[in-house]
């Protein structure tokens, strides 16, 4: 990754050197971005948005 996140847990290295603070229910902590609250608003409302543009009826 080039912004230096951890990826599930795993991590890597990067061009960056990033050091999040704060807490782990906004930043994901150890697991990383995908594990924060942020991203699981965005994917419930990504969710409900492809739901109600695809929906048959």
């Amino acid at each position: 990754p080039v912004l230096g996140f951890e990826v599930s847990g795993n991590d890597v290295d990067s061009i960056f050197i990033q050091s999040l603070d704060g807490s782990e229910l906004i930043t994901g902590g150890e697991f990383g971005f995908e594990g924060s609250i942020i991203l699981t608003v965005f994917m419930i409302i990504g969710i409900i948005y492809l739901d109600r543009r695809f929906s048959s009826t």
